[in-house]
């Protein structure tokens, strides 16, 4: 029914404006912990923000933040900075398209 598929794009934005919020703490989390080499911050760090781009269907994003989950279960962070950064990248294009889309819900389109 029309309710229904209003009700599901409300939640939806609301489940992305959850992101837009906690996004940025959960990459700057993953910093921290890759520059004080903590790797069970960045595996669980990462495993939250891989779950996160996962739902969003950013699949790029998602296997750059598992990547850097497996790092952090083997404790090899040599490539963890690189990975981060391709994280980030994915991370602000996400980011773009979902402010955008909040945007025009907003405005009712």
């Amino acid at each position: 029914s029309p309710f229904e598929k209003d009700r599901a794009m409300g939640l939806s934005i609301e489940i992305a404006k959850i992101f837009l919020k906690n996004c940025p703490r959960q990459a700057r989390e993953i910093e921290s912990a890759i520059q004080q080499q903590d790797c069970r911050r960045l595996e669980l760090a990462a495993h939250t923000i891989k779950n996160s781009l996962g739902y969003f269907g950013a699949k790029t994003g998602a296997r750059a933040a598992e990547r850097l989950e497996a790092l952090g279960q083997t404790m090899h962070l040599e490539l963890a900075a690189e990975i981060y950064l391709e994280l980030t990248y994915e991370i602000e294009a996400l980011i773009q398209k979902i402010e955008a889309l909040v945007q025009q819900q907003g405005e009712g389109r």
